[in-house]
This record gives structure tokens, C-alpha cells and sequence, in this order.
């Protein structure tokens, strides 16, 4: 998994960052796409990407076990805010090898 997002998006704070073009090749190649937008905003537009798991950053931290922790993962919200501290909760769990943020969020 460690070559999975090797030489992809850009970092910035520690944070592996993905284009919204880079995000969805990746997701085409196996990634998947954590939506982490509170349920009030998911109606406003939702991803045209094969595999999008829905899980609220307020109960994140509570249910991340849940999530396909063995497939490389992209997390997006609306604009990229939530998303990134989505990324930094799960980097201190473990998991930074195989988690990525969406730049811009879902609205770019």
C-alpha cells in the first residue's frame, strides 16, 4: 500500500493533498472515497465516484473502524476544511500510509 499514492498530488502540513482529477484515478484503481460531510450538506452535491463510503467527521473518530482500513482511502468534504482534519485524526491512528485528503473538497 505504501506505493499506492507514490508520486501523486502534493504535501502540504504533512498532508498528502489530491486534485480532483488525481482523486478520481485513484479511485478508479481501487482508492476509496470517504465522504465526510455532516448529513445537512451531503444533499447538495454528491460524488460520481465508484466507491463512496458516507461517515460524518462528527462521529469519525467513534466509527473509523468500520471503514475498508486495508484499501487506500481519499477523504473529502465540501471544501477540503474537514476533510484535512479527518486525515490528521486518522495519521494519529495509524494509518498515514493509506489515506489522502481531497484538495478543495467536493466543491472543486
Amino acid at each position: 500500500m505504501d506505493d499506492f499514492f507514490k508520486n501523486t498530488g502534493f504535501e502540504s502540513g504533512g498532508i498528502l493533498n489530491l486534485t480532483p482529477r488525481q482523486a478520481l484515478s485513484l479511485c478508479k484503481k481501487g482508492a476509496v472515497l470517504i465522504d465526510v460531510r455532516e448529513a445537512y450538506m451531503n444533499r447538495f452535491k454528491m460524488p460520481d465516484v465508484p466507491e463512496t463510503i458516507y461517515c460524518p467527521f462528527s462521529i469519525l473518530e467513534e466509527t473509523y473502524l468500520h471503514l475498508p482500513l486495508g484499501k487506500p482511502m481519499i477523504f473529502a468534504d465540501a471544501a477540503g476544511l474537514h476533510s484535512k482534519e479527518a486525515v490528521r485524526l486518522l495519521m494519529g491512528k495509524g494509518l498515514a500510509d493509506r489515506i489522502a485528503n481531497l484538495a478543495g473538497g467536493l466543491v472543486e
